[in-house]
């Protein structure tokens, strides 16, 4: 670079600027992030008054004004709306529920307060009113706080707020829930009813119970994932409902989300038997709407998530009334994976997770888990 163009900058190169000498113009050049966002540029033809006039623009932008005019500076509704804007590359879901927690929870209350009159308090005082007031769940609340920290973290990286207002603010506590693993005589009364109400619901059931398909994941297979020779079967997608448009097919959970495993021959056995009755059912139906879903509606559609969970809840009612979520399925396949001395790396890859400490939380130990290692460890002794 030549010396008409080339830039001296001054040591100040932090969050409050900097400031650089221009040879081709003799002037001192700065610069500093407005409340927007907008990157702000100053001059002068000294370093001392640069600076100068560099420090009041930071010394009132952090006395709240930001660089802007009271009128000009965004409220926190706005400010976020912009934030999720930038979110482009989030999967639809996960922008769909920071829209449901700033929609909902946050500009009801605090939409209106501009981004220079925000405190902690706040914050600290909108949970309470979430949990208590409108009865919201403490993970709902939680995912409410990441929401805000996330938006406003990055309001303080970019120079938008002068302070990083949300380390202050302490996040809900979200209480422990000791999940209950579906036992062995339920899985059997479940598998059973399944199987008579038909392959396909026998092997949806089947899949969740034993090999922890996530129902996204279960919902999302298709045939094109399965080799029905070797019994290897790939996640490669999943099913998820949006409002207003239904079952949609995506990428994943997460990059770890992605796997394979191989089936065991007797689940091997119902896919290649539920392959045979679809193939069967596309040719006599008289319409039939092809996805390659292994599990799908009598015409080809996509499952409701809904609809498959009430079916979830049926066959436990018919396992004399036993009560579980369908995810519930899925901490009990690894709990018994666990349970069955399977390597944990072996399960933390069937299950699709990036972190072992992950595949952990999934495991709930039983009594008779308890008491068969008191026996174990007693015959140690002899």
């Amino acid at each position: 670079m030549g010396m008409s163009t080339a830039r001296r900058k001054a040591k100040r190169i932090d969050h409050s600027g900097s400031a650089y000498f221009v040879p081709s113009e003799n002037r001192w050049r700065a610069q500093f992030r407005d409340a927007t966002g907008k990157l702000r540029h100053l001059s002068a033809k000294t370093e001392q008054d640069v600076t100068a006039r560099l420090d009041r623009a930071i010394g009132e932008r952090d006395k709240g004004v930001l660089g802007l005019a009271p009128t000009q500076i965004p409220t926190l509704g706005e400010y976020l709306d912009y934030w999720l804007l930038g979110k482009y590359d989030l999967k639809p879901k996960t922008v769909l529920r920071y829209r449901v927690a700033i929609d909902r929870s946050i500009k009801p209350h605090l939409g209106q307060v501009r981004l220079d009159q925000l405190r902690a308090s706040m914050f600290e005082a909108l949970y309470g009113r979430l949990l208590h007031d409108n009865g919201l769940a403490a993970s709902t609340v939680k995912h409410v706080h990441a929401t805000l920290a996330s938006a406003l973290n990055q309001a303080f990286n970019h120079g938008i707020l002068p302070t990083p207002l949300m380390n202050k603010v302490k996040a809900p506590k979200v209480p422990e829930v000791r999940r209950e693993i579906i036992d062995a005589a339920t899985i059997k009364r479940l598998l059973d009813e399944a199987k008579d109400r038909g392959t396909r619901v026998y092997v949806r059931w089947r899949l969740a119970i034993l090999w922890a398909l996530r129902q996204g994941e279960a919902l999302g297979l298709r045939w094109c994932d399965i080799d029905l020779d070797t019994g290897v079967i790939h996640i490669r997608q999943q099913m998820q409902y949006f409002s207003g448009e239904g079952m949609k097919a995506g990428p994943p959970k997460a990059d770890s989300s992605v796997r394979r495993f191989n089936a065991d021959a007797q689940t091997l056995a119902a896919l290649r038997t539920l392959r045979r009755e679809q193939v069967e059912q596309k040719i006599a139906a008289s319409q039939w709407e092809d996805h390659d879903l292994v599990f799908c509606t009598d015409t080809g559609r996509p499952i409701d998530s809904a609809n498959d969970r009430r079916q979830f809840k049926r066959l436990l009612k018919a396992c004399a009334g036993a009560d579980f979520r369908v995810h519930d399925a899925r901490h009990t396949a690894i709990t018994n994976m666990v349970m069955d001395a399977i390597p944990v790396p072996t399960i933390q890859r069937i299950a699709g997770h990036s972190d072992f400490r992950t595949t952990m939380t999934y495991v709930h130990l039983t009594d008779e888990a308890y008491e068969a290692a008191a026996t174990s460890v007693g015959r140690r002794s002899g």
